[in-house]
């Protein structure tokens, strides 16, 4: 999916929308390849700040674009393992592949490697993703949490100031630090493809919780599921981020032990 480098942000919003995408290629007039924008761009570069919200939505696309090197590149005869060891190397989720002349031929996801990876049926692997999780930052007690009576600026900054690609929301008065056992998950793709194409005026004020992803839509998996078996379902349905938690007994509900992503599963895997 190519979007021109002249073309506006709401545009491209639109097109990551539309088509469920995570990434756009970005070129110029002739075609050629100039980088790519992905919803961590857009989460890490739309200002904040004094300038009109609508103003930020119309200014080029180009504006937000991460420039393509050697690293963020493969090419038709890079093998699967290249292209993720790079993904992994240069935190990226995206990776466009270029013909000999230069020229975009497709465009190859973190997704496409976990779905690659799983029909390939070679991993054997019995890591749980408790035990990834142990890895993890995103822990119960480092947790990334906004409350639910924020807006999208406040969990916006909250990500960028962590490095994370979502906050979590408890939907209770306690927080999920003391034991909050219901939640609602903000990541970048909301951020990108439900707050800035809803339509309202200036979305960095609008309730956080009208764009979180909330029960019985978000998904878990319990602490003693193989990773193998866990990134299968983020790859079926689609979603990049999972909260892990404990299993539940007759006296307890489950609780949230942590949040971890499609890309930590995998480096989990392969490093």
């Amino acid at each position: 999916m190519a979007i021109a480098a002249t073309a506006s942000l709401e545009t491209a919003l639109g097109k990551l929308n539309e088509h469920k995408v995570g990434a756009l290629a970005i070129t110029d007039n002739g075609g050629a390849l100039l980088g790519l924008v992905t919803e961590r761009d857009v989460l890490l570069k739309t200002g904040l700040g004094h300038m009109t919200f609508r103003s930020v939505l119309e200014q080029p696309i180009a504006a937000f674009m991460t420039p393509l090197d050697d690293t963020t590149r493969a090419t038709p005869d890079s093998t699967l393992d290249q292209c993720l060891q790079k993904m992994l190397a240069t935190d990226g989720r995206h990776m466009p592949v270029l013909d000999a002349s230069g020229r975009l031929e497709s465009m190859l996801s973190l997704r496409d490697v976990c779905c690659a990876v799983i029909a390939g049926g070679e991993l054997e692997s019995t890591t749980s993703v408790g035990e990834a999780l142990y890895f993890s930052d995103q822990r119960v007690g480092s947790i990334t949490e906004v409350s639910a009576t924020s807006v999208v600026a406040d969990a916006v900054i909250q990500m960028r100031s962590r490095g994370t690609s979502s906050v979590l929301v408890p939907l209770a008065q306690r927080t999920i630090a003391e034991g909050c056992v219901s939640y609602g998950i903000f990541t970048e793709r909301d951020y990108a493809q439900r707050a800035l194409t809803s339509g309202v005026a200036d979305v960095r004020y609008a309730p956080l919780h009208d764009f979180i992803t909330m029960p019985p839509a978000l998904i878990s998996v319990e602490r003693g599921l193989p990773v193998v078996e866990a990134l299968a379902i983020l790859a079926r349905e689609k979603i990049r981020h999972v909260p892990v938690v404990a299993e539940a007994t007759e006296a307890t509900r489950p609780h949230l032990l942590g949040v971890l992503s499609m890309r930590e599963l995998i480096a989990h895997l392969f490093t």
